[in-house]
């Protein structure tokens, strides 16, 4: 099976910015993939007036926040089974822009032998590394199409080809992928 690093394509000088002190509150939790220190009331935020442009994407990651557009993530919604959903608003002045705040499971995906660890801050028992090449382990994802890697400290999101298909088929404005090394 193929895998992908799915990214935010943020060089698009069109594509707005959320203000930072906002998702701040939420960042932590959401590099971790910590469920249990999220709330499921409606996030807020705001559409900084200094900084980006004037286009929403439907991808827009930012701080470790995933956020979809409704656009796509009601297609996508049957391929996001273990992810924590919860509904997001993006205030921008008088209009408010409905947005899905995705954060995928972590999940034990990590090809260790083919891998380059750069360090483990963690212990042999619970490792957290810090990851250089990272290969994935062939069928890893089982039935998780959108996953971030068990005792990685990156927050990179990985998909399988399937939902890259289908996001690419959408036009998901904003989504940039990367073919992920996989472990024979």
């Amino acid at each position: 099976m193929s895998y992908y690093s799915m990214g935010y394509a943020s060089i698009i000088e069109d594509y707005i910015t959320l203000d930072s002190a906002e998702l701040e509150r939420i960042s932590a939790a959401c590099a971790d993939s910590a469920f249990q220190l999220l709330d499921r009331e409606e996030a807020r935020f705001t559409v900084s007036q200094e900084d980006g442009g004037f286009t929403f994407p439907d991808f827009y990651y930012q701080m470790s926040v995933p956020l979809f557009s409704v656009r796509i993530y009601e297609p996508l919604r049957d391929m996001l089974e273990g992810c924590f959903v919860k509904k997001a608003l993006l205030r921008d002045g008088s209009s408010e822009v409905p947005y899905m705040l995705v954060l995928p499971p972590r999940i034990d995906a990590l090809d260790i032998r083919k891998s380059e660890i750069i360090e483990n801050y963690g212990t042999r028992e619970a490792p957290l590394y810090e990851l250089g090449k990272t290969a994935l382990r062939k069928d890893c994802a089982g039935r998780y199409h959108l996953f971030k890697i068990k005792d990685a400290l990156d927050d990179r999101i990985f998909v399988t080809e399937a939902f890259k298909r289908r996001a690419e088929a959408l036009k998901a404005e904003g989504a940039a992928f990367w073919e992920a090394e996989t472990g024979e």
